[in-house]
């Protein structure tokens, strides 16, 4: 089941998604003109919504509107009634007008701020089979509860870092020269082959054949090479084989090296200094989605299972990883600003202190999907309305931001 949470206010928005994960995927947004833009997609890719909670007080319009317009793109869509989505409207009033314009609208049922679980339950179970759906998606559930417990026995960790990419970030942090950053990459001949073979592409014209490390960090410029080993090195890390999950693997490999990449290149264009490198706080902000991914993976190996389908694996990732990311983050003691992005980058509503490692992986994280750089549903977002976007002020730099962004990102996606 597929349901759509249209709810501005931060708890009652985490309080829903919190009763309503329990039967089926939820996507939240706060405004009319996103859930709007969400449904519409849906309708035309054939990923409908089963549910939608709606709240009728939203900061750029009405709940009651956006009923209106839900119901008239389901008959301009020729959706039959038996098949058109369930609404129930949230909201802290309780007068009889708003109801009879909701009822005539076509809402099926209301539910009244604040929130509670029981009740909430056994209105949805008048609208939707809840039975039903817990049934079908009772593989899915195992698979979590297998999940939940490996991760309290602490068999859950990240994946290995080469030694050869950790020296590399201690030399860079201290400033190694060319030779020094040569030397330490000479110690991995796949990676070694693959800078020079960059530096050999069309990309980089020049007559003469590199065949020296050091003649391709030269021709490349060592901060892009730099990069450009970064993301060799993170492919093999996000790197996952696994049927089903393969190409979500992939597509959160190009999601985090190009969110990665478009941290360091806020934080130069815009002069920001950050406590930790930008490059490494984009890249693991989605760590907890990767672990995920193996995990189910190897599960899924284990128990044969052919009756989970891939937006009941999202559902899971979508709902848990940013937690599990932070968990994992702190069990291997990485710095507590790490933490902090991975639990907050995509609620900053959530955080109490809005660091400038949270305000720059939120904006790179935004920009990037703007671009199609997408691992999971995507809901669009107007750059400007963006809390970052107000703090940071990127403003002009927007078009060089997305300009430098492709430019890298051409390169990384053919190493």
């Amino acid at each position: 089941m597929r349901i759509l949470i249209v709810e501005d206010e931060y708890v009652s928005r985490r309080k829903l998604e919190k009763i309503l994960s329990v039967i089926g995927e939820c996507h939240s947004v706060t405004t009319v003109a996103d859930a709007y833009k969400l449904f519409l997609n849906s309708i035309k890719e054939n990923f409908c919504f089963d549910l939608i909670s709606l709240d009728i007080v939203l900061p750029d319009g009405c709940g009651i509107d956006l009923l209106y317009k839900i119901r008239d793109l389901e008959k301009r869509f020729n959706i039959p009634e038996s098949k058109r989505v369930k609404v129930i409207m949230a909201t802290s009033h309780s007068d009889i007008e708003r109801v009879r314009q909701c009822v005539k609208l076509g809402c099926n049922d209301f539910i009244v701020k604040p929130f509670n679980k029981k009740k909430v339950l056994e209105k949805l179970q008048k609208l939707v089979p809840i039975d039903d759906v817990c049934n079908k998606e009772r593989g899915t559930v195992d698979i979590i509860e297998e999940i939940v417990k490996k991760l309290k026995k602490g068999d859950l960790g990240l994946p290995t870092i080469s030694n050869t990419w950790m020296l590399l970030q201690d030399a860079v942090s201290q400033g190694a020269n060319l030779d020094e950053i040569a030397h330490i990459i000479k110690q991995d001949p796949t990676v070694c082959y693959k800078i020079i073979a960059t530096a050999n592409s069309p990309i980089y014209k020049s007559v003469k054949k590199i065949v020296k490390i050091e003649d391709a960090l030269s021709r490349i410029g060592l901060d892009i090479a730099i990069q450009h080993v970064h993301n060799i090195y993170a492919k093999s890390y996000f790197h996952d084989n696994s049927g089903i999950l393969a190409e979500f693997s992939n597509d959160l490999w190009v999601h985090s090296v190009a969110v990665a990449n478009l941290c360091s290149i806020i934080c130069k264009t815009l002069q920001i200094e950050l406590e930790e490198d930008p490059y490494l706080l984009g890249l693991f902000h989605d760590i907890g989605k990767l672990v995920l991914i193996k995990a189910i993976s190897e599960l899924l190996k284990m128990r044969k299972c052919d009756d989970v389908k891939m937006q009941d694996i999202l559902m899971v990732i979508g709902n848990f990883h940013s937690e599990l990311g932070m968990a994992l983050l702190s069990a291997h003691n990485f710095p507590y600003v790490y933490l902090k992005v991975a639990k907050f980058h995509n609620h900053l509503e959530g955080c109490s202190h809005l660091s400038k490692e949270i305000l720059v992986v939120n904006l790179a994280n935004e920009i990037v999907k703007s671009q199609g750089y997408v691992a999971g549903i995507y809901v669009p977002t107007e750059l400007n309305s963006l809390i970052s976007y107000k703090i940071l002020n990127p403003g002009r730099y927007i078009d060089e931001f997305i300009l430098k962004l492709k430019e890298v990102m051409d390169i990384a996606t053919l190493i």
